[in-house]
Parts: C-alpha cells; structure tokens; sequence
C-alpha cells in the first residue's frame, strides 16, 4: 500500500460542529447576543477535549453588525511584562477592523448593517484604546524608575484625562511655559486632572466605550480568550486579573476557554496562607499554613457568570468523531477508507473509558501514519496493536513486557492460548495477571492478533521508538538490559551474566546525556555492581533482597522515562 498521500491530523479546530456542538454554540450565541452585555462565560473542559472548536462555532454564529469579536491567544503573549497591554491592543485592532470599509460584496460594513457613524466612532474609541495602552507602559516605565518617565506618565494622564466628546487633544507646553515639575504641579491641582494613570485609563475606556454605544446603538465586544491553561500559573491569573477592567464596562462579554482543575489550583497555589500558628496579638490565622486563603471555585465562581461544562466526547460518538476528522483534514479515499475499518477497529480497543478525547484519538491516527510512511513495508495491524498497547494504562505491563522480552513475550501469550495459564508467569511473575481484556485484543479473529504473527518484532518496536521518543533504541535498549539484569538476579546467588548487564546498562545510560533522573540513575547502578562485583571476587551481599529491589527500582525509573517520552 502507498502511504506517501496520507495526511496527518492537524491539531487546529474542528471546522465542523460535530458531536452536538452546534447545539452549544447555538445556545451561547444567543445568550450573547439576547442578555446584558456584561457577563463572562466560562467554557470548561479537560486537554483537547473541544473547547477552541467551540469557542470558534460560537464566534462564527454572532451577528457581525452586532458584535465585535476579539480572539486573544493568551499563550501567545505570555511573555510580555503585562498581559493587559496585548489585551488592549487586540481589542483595539478587532474595533479597526469591524469598522474598515471591505470591498463591495457580502462582506462589505454597508452589506451587514454597520453605519457610517458607528464605524467612525469605532475608530476614535480605537484610538482611545492605543492611548489607553501607551500609558499603562508609561506607569510600568514610571514603576521600573525609567529615564523620564515621570514626564512620560504626566503627559499620559494628560492626554487621557482630555479625552470628551468633541475635547480637543492635547497639545506640547509652548515655548516659555513652566517647566515640567512646575507644570506638574500647576496642572495636577485642576480638580477634574487625573492623579493615576490607570485611574485614567479606566475614566477614558469607560467614556470612550460609552460613548460607543450611545452611537452604535447595541453593539457589544465579544472577547474570546484561549490557551488560558497552557499559560504558566503567573500568566493565567494576570489575564483573568486583566480582565476585571472591563467588568465594569456594559457592552463586554468574556467567553473564556480553560481545565478548570488546572487554573484552579493555580489560584490556590497563589492565595496560600502565609501563617503557621496564631497572630501576634493572639488571634487565630486566617488559615492554617499552606491551605488556601481562597479556593479555585469561588474565584473562578466571581469572575464567570455563566460556567459551561464541555461534555466529553462518549464512546458511542466514536463515528461520528472519526468522520469529521475525516471531512476537515480532507482524506484521500484509500486513507479513509482504511481509517473506517482498519484503524477504528483497533481504536475500539484503544479507548478504555467511557468517554473519548479527540486530540488522543489524533494523536494516535498521526503516530500511525508517521510510522507507516517512514516504513510503509509494515503490517498496519501490528503497528497499530503495539500503539493500543502502549496507550492503554491498564495494559501497561504488557507494554513493558514487549520491550523487555520481545518475542519470547509473544510466545508466552500464544502458549497461554494453546492452553498453558502458567507460560506469562514463567517469563516475569509480574506478567501472571495480564487484563482479561488485553488477551481478548490478542485472541484469533481481534484486530490485535495479528501482532502474535509478527516475525520481525524488533523492527516494529524500533521503528516505534524512533518516532515516539526523544532517546528512541537507546531507551529500548537499556529496558532491555535492565530486564536481563533482573533475570541475572532471580536466583540465589546472582549470575556473571547480571554483572555483565548491570556494566553494559551503565554504558547506555551514559549515552543517554541529560535524561530526567541521570545522577540517580548512575548511582543505583553503581550500586549494585558494587554489590555483584563483590560476590564475584569471592565475597557475599549480606542482603541479596536489597540488591533485588535496587533492579527492580532502576528499571521502574527507565519505564518512567520512556512512559513520558524522555
């Protein structure tokens, strides 16, 4: 079969509203476009499970001559000293461009009902915006003790404290005017002179957004905010921190897509109480040490109005999902045909809960189609049963078993079948009690068999690993080694073959470089070759056990790195 056509499955939003989120965004548009502008939506959901595909649904739905949206990637700008200014500037590009004439056609602002009027006022209360930006980095320079920045942040409150209906802007001190400490201070007694900056800018956004509204009538600003749990916990909570600004602001709604477990435990992280026993003046602390002094729910409870909880994906939607994937990534007929048939019947196996997470189902299509293309002489089937393998969580010795013991793992399986219960426990104790479900995939007639038939298992398991792991064969190779370590020590007193394993593996996992756990992983070899290089000189461990459970401890830390894609 030729695999150089198959596509892998771009991790964008879905383009079409399948698995019932049509009827969401259909909901939460008209809860936008019926209610007072001036609430937050809160989508919440788990990784991958849809909630920028909703979010976009819920854009695409809005009437544009009513709406404004504003999409803010907060991850994107996570570096910035203060994410309120590329807040202020995305909403400040999103109100230009709503209110730029488009050519003639459907798209045109005379074709979707947006008038003259309400288009020049959106570009002032844009301009308002930017200066509203200037000067909150004029407070920020003024903060960091900047060169004139003193004079900078004066010259802002200024301009912003002008801003009326109709006022004049205003304009650089003439020639022979007071300084500009005197000014200052002259200028700073007028009672109407804003005193803060960010008084300032609060005035001129709620003017300026007022003013918009008495124009444009009830034209309100949606701001779709996202990425918000992929942010360092600093980053989140200064993006939900920005947006109390606006909260104050009729004709705002917020429609926020995070893992609410995630930012929740951010929040309480931040809010930990500092007090580990009473006050000094002898009352109770607000709290006991390290217990939040507010938890993640009632913050999250002040600042989203409305929480919508994203519905996980069911098994029985399996269908449907795989055939939107299908429509959005535009298959080719060969590959999705095979996926209909030969990868949704592993995908039936792979998935061991009640509910599914479209990026995993994506992840795994993608793993699948890599492989295939860097070796399309493979068999499907068994690239794909070692992928179910190694995603289900309840199969995870299995997993291990096949690296460890490769064909002589497969051959216990096929005697275990043949009607010998005791061959997998023979090979490795721990593989006595395999999950009933797991030797089903593998019984004649499931799409898993076909990995029992595998003549060549190193190279699936190798070509796996190339494209799934950062150390990819290496990694292999040290499980491997360290399974042969474990058979070394199994008897009473330990074979030259363990100690020929453990200074083999201690070579290997040099090469891994900078691996998680490197120092603990040299020291625990170190470790025991000591202890097997003593019995080989003649000598004895007083406590063989120990040593054992040494090997044992070092292979479970080399399954822990190739677990998590070390």
């Amino acid at each position: 079969m030729d695999y150089s056509a198959y596509r892998i499955l771009v991790d964008t939003p879905a383009a079409t509203a399948a698995l019932g989120f049509g009827d969401y965004a259909r909901s939460l548009t008209e809860a936008i476009e019926t209610s007072a502008p001036q609430f937050a939506i809160g989508i919440f959901g788990s990784w991958g499970s849809g909630k920028t595909t909703l979010m976009r649904a819920v854009r695409e739905g809005l009437d544009p001559a009513r709406t404004i949206g504003v999409e803010f990637s907060a991850w994107r700008y996570e570096k910035e000293e203060q994410l309120l200014i590329p807040l202020l500037d995305t909403i400040r590009e999103a109100m230009v461009e709503w209110a730029r004439p488009a050519p003639a056609g459907p798209a045109s602002a005379a074709a979707v009902g947006i008038t003259e009027g309400a288009r020049q006022k959106a570009l002032a209360v844009a301009g308002v915006v930017g200066k509203v930006a200037t000067s909150m980095i004029a407070g920020m320079s003024l903060k960091v003790g900047l060169p004139q920045a003193l004079e900078f942040s004066f010259e802002a409150s200024k301009a912003l404290g002008a801003f009326r209906e109709n006022a004049p802007a205003a304009s650089p001190p003439a020639a022979g005017q007071p300084t500009s400490m005197s000014r200052q201070v002259s200028e700073r007694a007028d009672p109407d002179f804003p005193q803060s900056v960010y008084h300032a800018c609060f005035r001129s956004l709620r003017d300026a957004f007022s003013s918009f509204r008495e124009t444009a009538g009830d034209v309100r600003v949606v701001v779709f905010v996202d990425d918000l749990d992929r942010c360092l916990p600093a980053g989140a909570l200064e993006v939900l921190e920005a947006m109390k600004l606006f909260f104050d602001f009729e004709g705002f709604v917020f429609v926020v897509g995070l893992d609410r477990g995630i930012v929740e435990r951010f929040i309480e992280h931040r809010y930990l109480s500092p007090h580990t026993g009473p006050r000094a003046d002898g009352a109770p602390a607000h709290g006991p040490a390290g217990a939040p002094l507010l938890t993640g729910g009632e913050y999250i409870k002040k600042i989203f109005q409305v929480p919508f909880n994203l519905a996980p994906v069911r098994l029985v939607q399996l269908h449907e999902l795989l055939a939107a994937l299908e429509h959005d990534a535009r298959l080719g007929p060969e590959q999705a045909t095979d996926l209909r048939t030969r990868v949704r019947a592993h995908l039936d196996y792979m998935v061991s809960e009640p509910t599914v997470n479209p990026r995993e189902v994506k992840r795994y299509i993608n793993a699948y189609v890599i492989q295939m293309k860097i070796k399309g002489g493979l068999d499907p089937d068994v690239v794909l049963a070692l992928q179910t393998i190694a995603n289900r969580r309840d199969w995870e010795s299995a997993n291990q078993a096949l690296v460890a013991y490769g064909a002589e793992f497969l051959q216990a399986v096929r005697d275990v079948q043949a009607g010998d219960p005791s061959a997998l426990a023979a090979l490795d104790p721990e593989l006595q009690a395999l999950p009933r479900s797991l030797l089903e995939y593998l019984e004649p007639g499931r799409p898993g068999h076909a990995l029992l038939q595998a003549h060549n298992l190193d190279e699936y398991l190798y070509s796996g690993e190339v494209s799934t792991q950062s150390f990819g064969p290496l990694l292999l190779d040290a499980l491997r080694q360290a399974a042969q370590l474990r058979r070394g020590l199994a008897g009473d007193v330990p074979t030259q073959q363990a100690l020929e394993s453990v200074r083999t593996l201690d070579s290997m996992v040099g090469r891994l470089e900078s691996v998680p756990q490197m120092q603990v992983l040299r020291r625990s070899i170190a470790d025991i070759d000591r202890a097997l290089s003593a019995v080989a000189s003649g000598g004895s461990v007083e406590d063989l056990g120990a040593v054992r459970r040494d090997a044992i401890e070092l292979q479970a830390m080399l399954r822990d790195l190739r677990r998590r894609g070390a």
